[in-house]
Order: structure tokens, then C-alpha cells, then sequence
């Protein structure tokens, strides 16, 4: 089995308003399968993003020949009641595949399975709740040999 530790935890600001902190992956590796994963605080998920690409169409705003954004006739509203000034096109995307994990238990053990420094690096007061106590279930082996 090739070792799995392949990824540097790192401390990161949550936020520029607030001194609070987070922590992200990253890899340190060439052979990570990974390539970022951030946890959010406020939702309380870790958003791991693969190398693994697929395609979606999203909606972007239509250029015409100067490359310039192309204005409506009719401005529209969106679903949001802000006014919609540009035409829009839907296009096809290649975009990278994102995982969350949403379980702290499942986090703490993705943690420990590829983070390189998960011992010296202090991510369980980021994601425990005031007052809170967790404890890291032991790594186990999720891929065979």
C-alpha cells in the first residue's frame, strides 16, 4: 500500500473581519489525489477539491464581437429582485469535482489519514464548539494494498 500522507495542514484566517481561525490541505506531494480541501466554520463542513474533472453547463454573460458584455433591450430581474442588465448564455464547463464532508468524526479521520503533520498542527480547537471535547477515531486503512 502506498502512504496515504500526501497532504500539509496548514492554518488559515476564516475570515478578514474576525481573528477567528481555519485550516486547510494542501498537497505536498505529486502523487496527491487532492487538490485542496478548506473547512468552512460556519458550515461546519470540510470541502475537499479532487484533480478529477467533469463537465457542467453555468450561465455566463454573452460578449459580442469586441468583447465587450452585450446589454438587454428588456432589463429582467433575477430570483433575487436585482436587475439583470447583460445578456446571459448557457455554456458547457470543465470544472473540478468537489467532496464535502460534513461529520466530524469523518473529518478528524480524513485529517488523520492524509495530512502529513496532524500531530503537530492544533485543527481540533477549530473544530470542536466552545466547550465541546472530540476525540480523533484512530486512522484505519481505506484502501487495499
Amino acid at each position: 500500500m502506498s502512504d496515504l500522507k500526501s497532504m500539509l495542514l496548514v492554518t488559515v484566517p476564516f475570515s478578514p473581519e474576525t481573528s477567528e481561525k481555519s485550516f486547510r490541505l494542501i498537497p505536498a506531494k505529486a502523487d496527491c489525489p487532492y487538490i485542496d480541501a478548506i473547512y468552512w466554520r460556519d458550515k461546519k463542513v470540510l470541502e475537499v477539491v479532487t484533480a478529477f474533472k467533469k463537465n457542467e453547463y453555468n450561465m455566463f454573460v454573452k460578449l459580442d464581437d469586441n468583447g465587450d458584455p452585450e446589454k438587454r433591450k428588456n432589463p429582467g430581474q433575477d430570483e433575487n429582485g436585482n436587475p439583470k442588465v447583460h445578456k446571459q448564455e448557457r455554456r458547457m464547463t470543465e470544472v473540478m469535482m468537489n467532496y464535502y464532508i460534513i461529520e466530524q468524526v469523518e473529518i478528524m479521520a480524513f485529517i488523520e489519514t492524509f495530512a502529513i503533520n496532524s500531530k503537530t498542527v492544533d485543527y481540533m480547537s477549530m473544530l470542536a464548539d466552545k466547550g465541546a471535547v472530540l476525540e480523533a477515531p484512530k486512522p484505519t486503512i481505506i484502501m487495499p494494498a
